[in-house]
């Protein structure tokens, strides 16, 4: 149960290094600016778009809590 627990931790905050706020520390954990280039910025935020797309979808009502 501990190995899932820290697992789950740990794949949780290793994907920061690859969101919106993660984008702006370098491969040494300092605050360096925005480290990604405009282009992969863009990139990114498109396919992020996916995913604001598909949460729209989700209809949720209290009935259904």
């Amino acid at each position: 149960m501990n190995y899932g627990a820290i697992g789950s931790i740990l794949g949780h905050e290793l994907t920061h290094g690859f969101d919106n706020e993660g984008k702006h520390f370098d491969h040494e954990g300092k605050e360096n600016g925005q480290v990604w280039s405009d282009t992969i910025t863009m990139h990114y935020n498109k396919k992020a778009q996916c995913f604001v797309e598909q949460y729209k979808k989700f209809n949720i009502s209290k009935k259904q809590m």
